[in-house]
């Protein structure tokens, strides 16, 4: 966050919103730091409850939306925008396009969109298979007994892996489907193109250390 805040010049007159905030993390580290306006989004209401929790014990003035943040409207521009965690390789292309096109009408004429995705290298590590474990992940899929079938699959050239899970329990079935895109930084710059955005800048974190070929690439963003 201190990186963030110096790289960018941000102070009590600017405004940030983190898109998939969670449990509040960065939004509580930029409020700390003096930031203006401190917006954050998530869709999982036991999250915002202890980010709304811990900012209040701290009195930090954060303003909190739950929801879909593809569906999320706001009228105001944004000097920082930020997207972590790789949440953008989960969506699917047009969904991607539509949030992008989001952070082009919020974004200030010189803000900047910080966001972090899982690269072609990961992709490169990952190997189809197949699993079956009773309980698997420690319980993760239900309170009740379980087995667990997980199929692994790659999509090459498109970069995109499939992890399907199968829950099996004594009364149900069902299943859940875990779609990641993987990028190149050509891939990506294509994609921000098509909203009039190009990448500034390329990092190993948004802590600012220097780009190393990874699993995972951070990059800074602003308009054309």
């Amino acid at each position: 966050m201190n990186w963030l805040i110096s790289a960018f010049g941000l102070n009590q007159s600017s405004a940030t919103i983190d898109f998939g905030c969670g449990p509040g993390l960065y939004t509580q580290r930029l409020k700390k730091q003096g930031i203006g306006t401190v917006v954050g989004l998530d869709f999982s209401q036991n999250s915002l409850e202890y980010a709304g929790q811990q900012a209040e014990q701290a009195n930090l003035n954060i303003e909190f939306h739950r929801g879909n943040y593809l569906d999320y409207h706001d009228s105001r521009q944004f000097d920082l925008i930020t997207l972590v965690m790789c949440d953008l390789c989960a969506l699917n292309p047009s969904q991607r396009s539509r949030l992008l096109g989001k952070f082009k009408s919020m974004l200030n004429p010189n803000g900047v969109i910080a966001l972090v995705v899982y690269t072609s290298t990961r992709f490169e590590k990952q190997a189809e298979a197949i699993s079956l474990a009773r309980n698997a992940m420690n319980g993760f899929w239900s309170a009740q007994d379980y087995w667990c079938i997980q199929s692994s699959f790659l999509y090459s050239p498109e970069l995109v892996t499939l992890d399907k899970y199968v829950i099996c329990e004594e009364q149900r079935e069902w299943s859940v489907y875990n779609w990641l895109q993987h990028f190149t930084h050509d891939m990506l710059s294509n994609e921000l193109e098509l909203h009039d955005l190009a990448i500034q800048a390329t990092y190993g974190d948004l802590r600012g250390n220097p780009w190393v070929d990874g699993d995972e690439m951070a990059v800074v963003i602003g308009h054309k």
